[in-house]
């Protein structure tokens, strides 16, 4: 298998996360509960689309929070407590993501499975 580099996996994959802080008693904790990765031939037709709809071609689950963050420098990450965060996630809207340096290889795995669609969690 050839070796792709993240700037050409950028151009063939789109990253999109959910993110929030969470409000605990021993302070705030930075999270992302869910990522997902559309090569962006797929995803242009899938963009009106609930997220959650459409099944991935496969599903990682890591372990560690990782170092992606939101592309777009002037979000602001939404601030949740814990009482309220079923409530939350169920609303959260997904934005694009800077994609980390695991995450360009599950990119990698994708094009060599030929998957469309791939969620992080």
């Amino acid at each position: 298998m050839d070796y792709t580099p993240a700037r050409t996996l950028k151009e063939e994959f789109a990253v999109l996360g959910y993110f929030y802080n969470l409000d605990t008693v021993e302070g705030i904790i930075p999270c992302r509960n869910t990522l997902e990765i559309y090569r962006k031939s797929f995803y242009a037709n899938t963009f009106n689309l609930n997220m959650f709809a459409e099944k991935p071609d496969a599903l990682f689950i890591m372990m560690n929070p990782g170092s992606s963050e939101p592309k777009e420098p002037e979000f602001t990450i939404p601030e949740v407590s814990c009482v309220k965060l079923s409530e939350f996630l169920l609303e959260q809207n997904v934005i694009k993501t800077k994609p980390d340096t695991t995450q360009y290889q599950v990119m990698r795995v994708m094009e060599a499975k030929q998957w469309n669609h791939v969620r992080v969690l």
